[in-house]
């Protein structure tokens, strides 16, 4: 059974590398690309589950990129990672439709459980989701 592909876009290259090895780890399947350019235009777009964006990069925002996602009509569910949080960010984030806004540094527990509710968004909208090998059977909506 396919892993649920996680995309992870991200222009600080240790913050990528970092944020994969979690994925996989967690169970799924995760490709990194350090544009937001570069994921819209890879072979990747189509299968992907769940997206992990940051929201301050070169060239394409966090947010741009979810709006470029919502005007192709690619509904992927958002997770949107800041290293410089602010409530006026969040509310517009999550008025945007993101799933999850996480400030950095975060723990690995509330990235994979904000990977999870992103999961359960998109199987509530009727696509097919395979859950990871190691998903455990109860999954804790927390409120980022």
């Amino acid at each position: 059974m396919e892993q649920p592909l996680i995309a992870i876009v991200d222009d600080d290259e240790s913050v990528r590398d970092a944020t994969e090895r979690l994925m996989r780890s967690a169970g799924f399947s995760a490709e990194t690309f350090p544009r937001g350019a570069d994921f819209l235009s890879s072979p990747d777009l189509s299968r992907t589950a769940c997206l992990v964006t940051d929201l301050n990069m070169p060239g394409m925002s966090g947010f741009d990129l979810h709006r470029r996602l919502q005007s192709l009509g690619r509904s992927i569910p958002t997770v949107l990672i800041t290293g410089q949080p602010n409530e006026n960010v969040r509310t517009q984030a999550l008025s945007l439709g993101i799933i999850c806004y996480l400030p950095k540094p975060f723990r690995d527990d509330d990235l994979i459980d904000s990977i999870h509710s992103a999961l359960r968004s998109l199987r509530a909208s009727g696509a097919a989701v395979s859950p990871p090998a190691s998903a455990a059977l109860a999954v804790f909506n927390k409120a980022p």
